[in-house]
């Protein structure tokens, strides 16, 4: 064999192994980055905007995904479950999608107890969503869909709860970008060097802004803003009346004869109006965008949700029970700033503190 065979030989080789090394590498690298996801919601399993998400998300990415929703509607039945009610409906009407005719929080934990035990599928994330209406403020405690996410939430899975503007799962276009920003959300913010970075029942309430059929826009031009979940709410607040018909909501719709001279549960804008205290905080989801949401903001709201109503004393409370002023859960959180969020382990029973999110991005406005 002449030298020169001999080095083409060599080079041959050499490059035979990078590439079978190369395919290696991207083939761990893309493993690292595939999640099982758990999609829910509060609107039933065969709703549009939950529809697209998880279509997009079986056949244009890595992710596995199972779709176990309500059979219908279960809107604003917040943490209801169907405590000892015998054989619920259950359906599985095509691959990897299931119904439950209950609330969304029973509906969870059927998926996560029933389906996802059945099927070995173990959830790296829960996905409750993406919602038909926004859920900021008062609304968040309400909402299904919300709840639903404290569900896994609080079996010690990581999850997200989404919400979009009503109108905007009645139209492809819409919905198919609602879809992809969520996608983006995910592959940009949530996972970090092809892990998850939210840690053991860290969850996150998102809220997407307005999409309108014509807009022209990309899904980069939407950015993430870390915000707080606060009071506020656009569309208002519930508020009971004697007579229906002194709600302004209610007196604006087309239908509002149907409700004068009756009593009940109605609602009242500007929310503050139904005795929701003021929300003055600037960092709140309803104060990033104001009063209203329209198709004139692209900037889609992240606040940090957690399972339990817990909270820190007041310094009142504190001293009415004898306690000092810094408390052991305080500590603990200060010494445990900046740590990274680990995997969740079955056995374990300590929470992960939550990872930082931060956007990077400027806000955009048109």
């Amino acid at each position: 064999m002449s030298l020169l065979q001999q080095n083409l030989y060599s080079l041959s080789r050499l490059s035979l192994i990078w590439f079978t090394t190369a395919q290696i590498v991207v083939g761990l690298t893309k493993s690292e980055s595939c999640l099982n996801i758990l999609l829910t919601n509060d609107d039933g399993y065969e709703t549009p905007l939950t529809n697209s998400l998880f279509e997009f998300l079986r056949d244009e990415t890595c992710h596995s995904v199972k779709l176990v929703a309500p059979k219908g509607g279960q809107s604003g039945k917040g943490g209801a479950i169907d405590l000892l009610v015998p054989n619920l409906e259950m359906g599985n009407p095509e691959t990897d999608i299931y119904y439950l005719d209950s609330t969304p929080v029973t509906t969870v934990l059927f998926g996560l107890d029933i389906v996802c035990a059945e099927a070995d599928f173990e959830p790296d994330l829960i996905i409750s969503g993406p919602n038909e209406g926004w859920n900021q403020g008062w609304a968040a405690q309400i909402s299904g869909t919300v709840n639903g996410a404290v569900a896994a939430l609080a079996r010690g899975y990581p999850a997200i709860s989404v919400s979009a503007f009503q109108a905007d799962g009645k139209y492809e276009e819409s919905a198919g970008m609602v879809t992809k920003i969520v996608n983006n959300l995910i592959e940009t913010k949530l996972l970090r060097d092809g892990e998850l970075i939210l840690g053991e029942g860290e969850g996150l309430n998102v809220n997407i802004p307005i999409i309108l059929s014509g807009v022209e826009a990309e899904v980069d031009d939407y950015t993430f803003k870390l915000t707080k979940i606060g009071r506020g709410g656009p569309f208002g607040a519930p508020k009971y009346f004697r007579d229906l018909k002194d709600s302004n909501v209610v007196a604006s719709l087309p239908y509002a004869y149907l409700f004068y001279g009756k009593s009940g549960l109605g609602l009242t804008f500007p929310y503050n109006e139904a005795g929701v205290i003021q929300d003055t905080d600037p960092e709140s989801e309803y104060n990033a965008f104001g009063p209203v949401l329209t198709n004139q903001t692209f900037v889609v709201t992240v606040s940090p949700l957690q399972s339990s109503f817990a909270a820190d004393p007041s310094s009142n409370v504190l001293m009415a029970f004898g306690e000092k002023k810094t408390t052991k859960h305080k500590k603990s959180a200060k010494k445990a700033k900046g740590s990274k969020a680990g995997k969740r382990s079955k056995d374990s029973k300590q929470p992960v503190q939550p990872a930082n999110l931060t956007t990077g991005l400027p806000t955009r406005s048109v």
